[in-house]
């Protein structure tokens, strides 16, 4: 979560839900949906998720977890028209 909050400064998180899951190929990976109140600031999905991405792989490396992590951003409206949708 901090690493969320260094990451996008400007925009308010409302929550955050991690699933361990396989990709493509059948190997590990980790499915990281990250829900803001409202539109994340342009700037921010411009530069910090591909930042949030590569810190998020770095500390799962160093911690030997070989895991890719899969992101998803959406705003509580897109979660709930999801959520209605199923």
């Amino acid at each position: 979560m901090r690493l969320l909050e260094t990451r996008f400064r400007k925009s308010r998180l409302s929550h955050i839900e991690v699933v361990e899951g396989a990709d493509s190929d059948g190997q590990p990976s980790i499915d990281v949906r990250i829900v803001f109140r409202n539109g994340p600031a342009k700037d921010e999905m411009r530069y910090e998720r591909h930042r949030l991405v590569d810190d998020l792989r770095t500390w799962l490396a160093m911690e030997g977890d070989d895991r890719f992590p899969y992101f998803s951003f959406l705003t509580e409206k897109d979660e709930k028209e999801l959520s209605s949708q199923a």
